[in-house]
């Protein structure tokens, strides 16, 4: 599973789904995706959903709504099974 938009940053939309994942029982992994992080909550993270080297079964989407259909190409490029958007993240930044 990837989280895009995954934060460093307490209150983010992208941090409350990157910590609820690694802080529960997951059998999977768990890639945090950001632009600039080299690691988000101590787990190495991915400029770019491409550069994850497993195959990824679903993409958490936590990102501006801008940014969006950009990124689901980006997904799709990248061989991802599905995606989940939270509508709601452009409005709670």
């Amino acid at each position: 599973m990837a989280v895009i938009g995954a934060s460093n940053r307490a209150g983010a939309v992208g941090h409350t789904l990157l910590w609820n994942l690694i802080g529960n029982p997951f059998s999977g992994t768990v890639y945090p995706v950001h632009p600039r992080a080299s690691s988000v909550l101590g787990v190495k993270a991915y400029a770019h959903v491409g550069e994850i080297p497993d195959s990824i079964d679903l993409a958490v989407i936590a990102i501006p709504a801008p940014a969006v259909p950009a990124m689901i190409g980006e997904c799709t490029r990248a061989g991802v099974h599905g995606a989940v958007i939270d509508r709601l993240s452009e409005a709670r930044r």
